[in-house]
């Protein structure tokens, strides 16, 4: 019924020209226009594709575009419920978007943006852009649709923080999925956790957040490229603004643990993707964990010879995982590092791994 809605909405829009009357829409519907055919393009799932092409079209169902068609109902954003709702506000200028516009380190876009009399204008300088500054906004106008939707409907939506970490991870998460065999960013085929060359230690680390009551805990385990393991730590946390935070916390940790161990050569190994790219550029340097994000990247740089920071899937990342898991069951603040004698618990997580491991490899 929607495609047919469509094709008559066309159908009365080209009448309408021919009589002399405005189309309500500058859209090309040419869909061999090159614009479009670089939106087809796009690494990106067919949902989002379809969105944009919605949005292009002014078609989503703004307030503004609503009462257009007749229906009386308050046309304030849903989000600031500041200003009328169309698709300018919506996705350039609310004060919330804004934000995450310069979090993303896209504000200078933004800006140029808002001189775009209409939405094809705006999306066919997007789309004109480099792949992935194009991947990004486009997946941010997504994000932000679904947050104004769920606002909307009087449900809990994302902060900037959350807006930001979810555009990351899903670029990173496509990233992946078109360079697989890439060991810089991780073979999903990877069964179990996998041994650093000669000469280096690999961290593992990983935290666990509990959204309900705003804790978590943090862990890490450094070995060596025989398997055994040089140090480990897990710590209770509370107070705790995201997901990211107790992340960025579980790699602090193992790397002041390394620092005063004297380790220079490391491997990091986490299954974050937003940790990895807070770690690796600036692009959460706003966030709420932006200082101590500075601090490891200043750690890596003065005090590490050689720091690849490595994306693993999670079953890759099991031991630190888990670590992190049970430490939240002991009280807020409490902290163990282990360098010489591992306590039994962890002794036998390790011996788990390794045997989970071993089977993998060897098949059933």
């Amino acid at each position: 019924m929607k495609s047919v809605y469509h094709v008559l909405d066309d159908e009365k829009n080209r009448v309408r020209t021919r009589q002399g009357g405005q189309c309500s829409s500058t859209c090309s519907t040419d869909h061999k226009d090159p614009v479009w055919q670089k939106l087809w393009k796009l690494p990106c799932p067919p949902k989002i594709k379809h969105f944009v092409w919605r949005l292009a079209r002014n078609s989503l169902p703004l307030k503004m575009n609503i009462q257009r068609r007749g229906i009386i109902l308050d046309t304030r954003c849903p989000v600031c419920y500041r200003l009328d709702e169309d698709g300018d506000h919506c996705f350039l200028k609310c004060k919330f978007v804004r934000q995450c516009w310069l979090d993303l380190q896209l504000e200078p876009i933004r800006q140029s943006l808002l001189s775009k009399v209409s939405a094809w204008d705006v999306l066919k300088e997007v789309l004109l852009l480099k792949q992935d500054v194009c991947l990004k906004i486009v997946i941010l106008l997504w994000k932000w649709w679904s947050v104004r939707n769920k606002l909307n409907k009087g449900e809990r939506g994302l902060s900037r923080d959350e807006v930001t970490c979810a555009v990351l991870n899903l670029m990173c998460d496509l990233e992946n999925g078109k360079m697989q065999v890439n060991p810089g960013v991780g073979n999903r085929g990877q069964q179990g956790w996998r041994a650093p060359p000669p000469g280096k230690l690999k961290i593992n680390t990983d935290g666990a957040f509990i959204k309900e009551t705003l804790s978590g805990g943090w862990g890490f385990i450094i070995r060596d490229h025989l398997g055994d393991v040089v140090a480990a730590g897990a710590g209770r946390l509370a107070a705790l603004p995201d997901v990211l935070m107790t992340e960025a916390v579980a790699c602090s940790k193992a790397l002041l643990s390394a620092t005063e161990l004297g380790i220079s050569r490391i491997q990091i190994e986490v299954d974050s993707s937003v940790l990895k790219q807070a770690i690796t550029s600036s692009a959460m340097d706003l966030a709420a964990c932006g200082m101590l994000i500075s601090d490891i990247r200043e750690l890596l740089r003065d005090q590490f010879v050689s720091d690849d920071v490595l994306l693993i899937p999670r079953n890759c990342n099991d031991l630190a995982h888990n670590l992190a898991r049970l430490w939240m069951s002991w009280d807020p603040g409490t902290s163990c590092v282990w360098t010489n004698h591992l306590p039994e618990f962890v002794r036998c997580l390790v011996s788990r791994e390794f045997v989970e491991t071993m089977s993998s490899i060897s098949g059933p």
